[in-house]
């Protein structure tokens, strides 16, 4: 009870001031509320931001932030792209192709007596794509030297299909027969 009385005792004597200290306790509490509620998270907010930002430069600085590695990447696919269309040659150099042929196997000790092919139009690059299909026999050593020679040709050649049977004729103790695309450069219309 004495604080009561104590309470009504300034206030009769200033009622000013047990307003003031009331609206100044108000303001207080929003003050407080404002901050608790709307401005800490924000704070928390932006400095995860930040140091999100910094970790990301901290990856760039580095060379492993995913965004530049998939920029280098991007890059160095354009890069190989152009190197692999530039290792295209064009259709005229179809004879050279066929001759590089007979004088790997030639190399090889082997002879290619026929070599069947089929061109297909790639339209959407502007490619012809050449499906060559022959048969050599010879020893496997020889086989083996022809076709280490072709996988290191730089033509881009795909083996589609390499067989190998007991040889029939004299002499020769394994056929191979093989199939293989090639592509050239096609004629711009």
């Amino acid at each position: 009870m004495a604080a009561m009385s104590y309470i009504k005792a300034i206030w009769q004597q200033n009622r000013i001031l047990p307003v003031l200290i009331g609206v100044l306790l108000v303001l207080n509490l929003a003050a407080f509320s404002l901050a608790e509620f709307y401005l800490v998270p924000r704070v928390s907010s932006l400095e995860q931001r930040l140091l999100d930002r910094q970790g990301q430069l901290r990856r760039q600085q580095q060379g492993r932030d995913p965004d530049t590695t998939l920029r280098t990447a991007y890059r160095q696919g354009r890069e190989e792209l152009e190197r692999f269309q530039q290792a295209i040659p064009e259709k005229a150099r179809f004879t050279l192709l066929i001759e590089d042929l007979f004088a790997m196997a030639h190399a090889a000790g082997l002879d290619i007596r026929q070599i069947d092919y089929s061109p297909k139009v790639i339209e959407s690059n502007l490619l012809l794509s050449y499906t060559l299909v022959f048969s050599v026999g010879g020893s496997y050593e020889q086989i083996k030297k022809f076709v280490f020679a072709l996988e290191n040709s730089p033509r881009v050649i795909a083996l589609d299909e390499l067989s190998l049977s007991h040889a029939e004729a004299e002499g020769q103790s394994v056929t191979m027969r093989l199939r293989f695309t090639t592509f050239f450069r096609a004629d711009r219309a």
